[in-house]
């Protein structure tokens, strides 16, 4: 980078490809965090030079330079230590997340409404239950596993929008209206849509059919619009390619650091970062389908797909080169840049460069992104906050490769141990050329004096204590990572547990915050159909929101759970004299603490539950001002707000008013229902009087 200037400041037209290429390379200069994800993953697989599949270590494996010890086959097991961990922890964090409970809150003095919150639950539901569910279940469960494995998992946030060419069976009156929005765009022939249908049926006119078929539809090629043609002519239908939008939604990926994206030294969080790297590698299919859906440069994707099976490489720590690579033979690398600028009047935006580290000189786009968060689209999930840059936060590997390799240690002592205790060596005649002793199990060793076949005494020890040290050190691992044991402190690991998860949904709630605004944004006529009436929010009121994801770790615990419940039921409820407690919300909080699949499908929001119970009594009272019997219930626990309902309603209303004082059949009706409710009322009373001795004020 340029010591005087940043040549990344300032936007431009055309990218700086340039300085973008200096930029990708800086990336790889930051050695010692690439080590580490290296690091991590020989720690979390197990993996070792020598390694072989039976847990022994042979000689055959290390060649001839190096002595196995203590003997040929010796042992050489497997410890899970950080496998097991991670596992664990990503066990948490996956359960923390589908049993999750959203709420909005104002990041400005704009609060939003009860409408509008209920609106916006929705329409988070919908990206999280829709189309896109089964990638984000696997989405969720990689970023828990990069988390863990390496103490850093990037959420990359994204509007999809996929395109895809079917044929549609059109009538010559669907191919004039298909025509017309096409005759609607910059470069149409003027008049040329009046005579289509003309045309059309003029077997002599078919070249001039055919040329305005291909104008009107870019996607059909020459022989198949003039197949087209003809069968339009002669049986008044045909098939034509149109493209279609088959995924429109807002995505979430989970992002490796430093193999998915890359970010220059100096870089503390990514928002702060001047320029944010996203790789992916593509086949050429891919390349092409992009290119012809974002109007990339053909110039470019000709020059990237001859870079097939080309790709930075990671062992390049100083600058970046391009090696051949066996699994991405068939892939093209392509690189996605990221670059906060300024534009000539000093307005800070974000622009968008795609381009190839193999391609010098050509990038496919450039352009401003146009995401109304004004972010960058990309959300940091970190493992911790120990230090004050991203790659500060650490793994499980990280952590406990130590014990790791302690208890591994420990258990190839007491295996060997008992290998020689059962097999021991055995003491013999001296033979002329035989090679030194060796130590085994069931060895030969020649000793001086008379003969006598002898065994060697089993060796001494206590070899059950290193399997007391290795289970001590499974537990004080746990207790480390917060891990549930039955003789832990339990208040301790839900502490650890609880930071975990709050760090995880905060992260979460960011990134639901993008796509929800990207929802808005993009979505169009799909929210409106989504709620069946015009939408309350907007992406600019979205935006100066923020989304909390709040779970409580002890909701884990079946008994927790319940004795909750008891509590509330003996002790909340019935103090509740004020009504201060919002039991609509306290059954569908207590729902959700069991099964929140179940508490959203058979509750509703309050507002809408209200309203439905606002027009049963409305319905009840016309009833039974038309002179037929009401409803009688029994233990109603809304039988409280009926009554309000029912004289608000017939307060309102000047007949009813007169009716209720003229006609004996409405009042000898209204009395009895009243009567009804009341019973409820006076019988949910005398449980509070029961529990607590005295009628609360």
């Amino acid at each position: 980078m340029n010591e005087e200037t940043d040549k990344l400041e300032r936007s431009s037209a055309t990218p700086n490809l340039e300085a973008l290429h200096e930029e990708w390379a800086r990336c790889f200069e930051d050695s010692e965090y690439i080590y580490r994800l290296e690091n991590s993953d020989d720690v979390r697989f197990a993996r070792w030079p020598g390694k072989t599949n039976d847990g022994l270590k042979h000689q055959s494996a290390y060649g001839s330079k190096v002595k196995v010890r203590p003997w040929d086959k010796c042992s050489d097991v497997e410890e899970r230590l950080a496998d097991d961990t991670i596992n664990s922890l990503v066990d948490l964090h996956v359960s923390s997340f589908w049993n999750a409970r959203l709420r909005a809150q104002p990041a400005t003095l704009t609060k939003l409404t009860a409408t509008q919150a209920a609106e916006l639950r929705t329409v988070i539901s919908a990206v999280v239950h829709g189309g896109g569910r089964a990638d984000l279940v696997r989405v969720v469960e990689r970023a828990a596993q990069l988390e863990f494995s390496y103490g850093l998992c990037v959420l990359g946030i994204a509007w999809r929008r996929e395109r895809q060419i079917r044929l549609r069976p059109v009538t010559l009156k669907d191919a004039v209206a298909i025509a017309a929005k096409a005759a609607q765009q910059p470069g149409a022939v003027p008049g040329a849509l009046e005579q289509l249908p003309e045309i059309v049926l003029d077997e002599a006119r078919e070249d001039e059919a055919v040329a305005l078929f291909e104008v009107f539809f870019p996607e059909v090629r020459k022989t198949k619009a003039r197949q087209c043609i003809r069968e339009l002519r002669e049986t008044g239908e045909t098939e034509v390619p149109v493209p279609e939008v088959v995924v429109d939604r807002p995505e979430v990926r989970a992002l490796m650091p430093f193999r998915d994206i890359f970010w220059p030294p100096e870089t503390s969080t990514l928002e702060s970062a001047r320029v944010l790297f996203e790789r992916r590698f593509l086949s050429a299919q891919e390349l092409e389908s992009m290119a012809a859906s974002q109007d990339w440069d053909r110039g470019f994707v000709e020059a990237a797909k001859a870079t097939l099976g080309q790709g930075t490489s990671q062992d390049a720590v100083v600058g970046y080169a391009t090696v051949e690579s066996d699994t991405r033979e068939n892939l093209i690398e392509v690189v996605w840049a990221y670059a906060r600028q300024l534009d000539a009047d000093g307005v800070e935006g974000i622009w968008v460069t795609g381009f190839s580290p193999n391609v010098p000189d050509k990038y496919g786009y450039h352009e401003l992104l146009d995401y109304a968060h004004g972010r960058y689209p990309f959300v940091a999930l970190q493992a911790e906050y120990a230090g004050d840059r991203v790659v500060d936060s650490r793994g499980v590997p990280d952590q406990c490769q130590v014990q790791q390799s302690e208890i591994k240690w420990w258990r190839d002592q007491v295996r060997n141990h008992l290998a020689i205790s059962i097999g021991p060596p055995i003491f013999g005649r001296v033979v002329k050329g035989m090679a030194p002793p060796d130590i085994s199990p069931f060895s030969y060793n020649p000793v001086a004096g008379d003969f006598q076949w002898k065994w060697m005494e089993a060796p001494g020890g206590q070899p059950q204590m290193g399997l007391s040290v290795a289970e001590m050190l499974w537990q004080r691992n746990a207790d480390y990572f917060g891990l549930p044991r039955p003789e832990g402190h339990t208040g301790k690991a839900q502490m650890r547990q609880q930071r975990l998860v709050n760090n995880w949904l905060m992260t979460w709630a960011e990134a639901f915050w993008q796509m929800s605004v990207l929802a808005y944004q993009y979505w169009g006529p799909g929210i409106e159909a989504l709620l069946g009436r015009p939408p309350a929010l907007t992406a600019e009121i979205v935006r100066r929101q923020q989304l909390a994801l709040w779970f409580d770790v002890r909701s884990l615990e079946a008994d927790w759970v319940l004795q909750l419940v008891q509590a509330l039921n003996q002790f909340v409820l019935p103090l509740d004299a004020a009504g201060i407690v919002d039991r609509a919300k306290l059954v569908h909080v207590v729902l959700s603490y069991f099964e929140p699949t179940l508490a959203d499908e058979i509750t509703m929001q309050q507002e809408p539950a209200s309203q439905m119970l606002f027009n049963k009594t409305r319905d009840e009272v016309l009833q039974m001002a038309a002179g037929n019997e009401g409803q009688y219930v029994e233990n109603a626990p809304t039988a409280g707000m009926e009554l309000k309902f029912a004289e608000q309603i017939i307060a309102s209303n000047p007949k009813y008013v007169e009716l209720l004082r003229s006609d004996p059949r409405f009042q000898e009706l209204m009395k009895k229902w009243a009567e009804n409710r009341k019973q409820s009322v006076v019988q949910e009373m005398n449980k509070t009087v029961g529990r607590l001795g005295v009628t609360p004020g």
